[in-house]
């Protein structure tokens, strides 16, 4: 019965050297022989070859392929030979190391596997979470396997034949394993997230994003090595070029990647909404454990007046893509994330369409009986109403300010003032949620002002939705998986509906529908606050002038009279 043992120890040697993608050596030499511990040598092969001789992988996921590539077979009277014609030198250097059965390094390990690549073979599809390829011939294996779910990568595995029940060697797992002691990780996930610090702001306010992902380090066996972050705002936001930073630490109260990561990549470049990092090669190859890496950026909202709608939404996601196949460049993976940002308008159009706006707030004229004094019109969703055009107010973020009248509150498409149009509403763009303060500034003739300052509070509710894309071998995602897609799954922080109070009372709350998870549409439930012009004369107010001319006019007509009644006494005393 043949011995591998100088094969088991080879093996068992080569998984103590072997490096996860990103993982680090357990050292950087491992001993040879049968116990990687103690290094013995001394049993030797004595030719028999049991029938049942298989290798078995396992920690697979079903979508993966596999190739299988045999390096090393033995024949007698020599020992352990490549399974190539013509080895080079480096080749022929290990070869002798390994029938020597001295110690081997991460180098001989690389080239033990380019031995594999150098070769090829068949790619066969994994179905389950194991691989077993029975009736193999003896000798030592290299499977090469290609991730077939997005963000995970597979270093080169090595594996020998089983010759007898007690040698173990020819099963292994993909994930992680212990030998001699030692754990020894061979797949390793790629994620990345991306995060606002406020989903909702004022128009023309910065958001603040992050970005967080874990960067490989790649071994020798994978020819090509690349890293992108790709990140991609919507068309209403601007990326601050210089508030990019990158470090291996996040500062959440800054909401600002630390600790300086910049020189292991290239300079962020922005081509219109895309921002575009991408690692350097060196440190992708360098001898560490995957480093998880944070990204933080700020972008201005600029959303056109004409585009603001009741809620605006703006969706802007991120993905990295790096190589799964050690042999093939154009063989890639990648995962994605995204984030919604919102801004709210009040009387605004409800979800873009322009024929339907909300009515949270309705100007009205009444008579001093309460009547209405004037026409009823529709003011939305077969709401009517006695609306008053042309009543201006002032727009506060506090009641102080609305109290002193002064300072407005403005955005980038609001500048602190409106006026009620024909339906009796006042359009306020682009607001953040959160308080703000209304107070009348000027009524329309024929109608006394309202007096008090208006609360209005914008109240939002987040939800989480489920999102799958499938990622292309051409570099591109679709909602598809055509015959090359890699499914990536993501979770969403979304809108689920968002309420109105004024003065304290929930006047309408809005319903988001969303689907994978776009928002489809928008449902009001309204119920419009009436604000109350009342027909007549507006008074003069305690104080003001209107009663410093009651009083001028009244000292001069006492003036007068004294005037007349002095000059009557002189007439008749002459």
């Amino acid at each position: 019965m043949k011995q591998f043992k100088t094969l088991t120890a080879l093996v068992l040697a080569l998984m103590l050297v072997f490096s996860v993608v990103g993982t680090a050596l357990a050292g950087s030499e491992v001993g040879g022989g049968d116990n990687p511990t103690t290094g013995d040598t001394t049993t030797t092969n004595n030719g028999d070859l049991t029938s049942d001789s298989s290798v078995t992988i396992n920690g697979l996921e079903a979508g993966d392929s596999i190739k299988l590539i045999r390096v090393l077979q033995w024949e007698d009277g020599t020992g352990w030979k490549w399974t190539i014609d013509s080895p080079t030198e480096a080749q022929t250097a290990v070869l002798t190391k390994i029938n020597a059965g001295t110690a081997l390094t991460k180098a001989d390990y690389d080239v033990i596997v380019a031995v594999a690549e150098a070769k090829g073979g068949t790619a066969e599809s994994v179905t389950g979470t194991s691989y077993t390829k029975n009736d193999v011939s003896d000798g030592m294996y290299v499977a090469l396997v290609t991730a077939g779910k997005a963000g995970t990568l597979y270093n080169p595995i090595i594996v020998s034949a089983d010759f007898d029940s007690t040698n173990n060697t020819n099963t292994i797992d993909a994930s992680t394993a212990t030998y001699g002691g030692n754990a020894v990780a061979k797949k390793k996930p790629v994620t990345v997230t991306k995060d606002v610090k406020d989903p909702d702001l004022n128009n023309g306010e910065n958001f603040k994003f992050k970005i967080e992902t874990q960067v490989p380090a790649f071994t020798a066996a994978y020819n090509t090595v690349s890293f992108t972050i790709k990140d991609t705002v919507s068309q209403y936001l601007s990326i601050v070029e210089n508030s990019v930073k990158i470090g291996t630490t996040f500062d959440a109260d800054t909401y600002t990647a630390a600790n300086d990561l910049a020189e292991n990549f290239n300079t962020p470049t922005v081509s219109g909404s895309t921002m575009t990092i991408t690692a350097k090669e060196d440190y992708l190859r360098n001898d560490r454990a995957p480093q998880t890496v944070f990204v933080s950026y700020e972008a201005t909202l600029n959303v056109p007046v004409a585009q603001l709608t009741n809620v605006k939404i703006e969706e802007n996601e991120v993905s990295v893509e790096f190589p799964n196949n050690p042999t093939d460049e154009t063989k890639k993976t990648a995962v994605k994330d995204e984030t919604r940002q919102y801004t709210f308008t009040i009387d605004g159009s409800l979800f873009g369409n322009s024929s339907w706006k909300t009515s949270e707030l309705v100007k009205v004229g009444k008579n001093a009986d309460g009547t209405n004094a004037e026409a009823e019109v529709n003011v939305s969703n077969g709401t009517k109403h006695a609306a008053l055009q042309g009543a201006t107010f002032g727009v506060y973020k506090t009641e102080a300010a609305a109290t002193a009248g002064t300072p407005l509150y403005t955005n980038s498409t609001f500048q602190g003032t409106v006026v009620t149009d024909a339906s009796g509403l006042m359009t306020i763009p682009g607001l953040d949620a959160g308080e703000y303060w209304i107070k009348e500034l000027d009524a329309p003739n024929g109608y006394i002002k309202d007096q008090n300052a208006h609360k209005i509070e914008i109240i939002p509710h987040y939800g989480t939705e489920s999102k799958t894309e499938y990622y292309h071998a051409n570099g591109t995602w679709s909602n598809e998986q055509g015959t090359d897609g890699i499914a990536c799954t993501y979770e969403v922080s979304v809108l689920t509906s968002y309420d109105v109070k004024i003065d304290g009372t929930t006047t309408s709350t809005f319903t988001m529908t969303n689907q994978g998870p776009e928002t489809t549409s928008v449902t009001p439930a309204e119920q419009s606050t009436e604000i109350v012009n009342p027909k007549g004369a507006e008074l003069p107010s305690t104080g003001g002038i209107g009663t410093t001319i009651f009083y001028v006019a009244g000292i001069v007509m006492v003036l007068g009279a004294a005037a007349i009644v002095i000059a009557r006494r002189k007439a008749e005393q002459e």
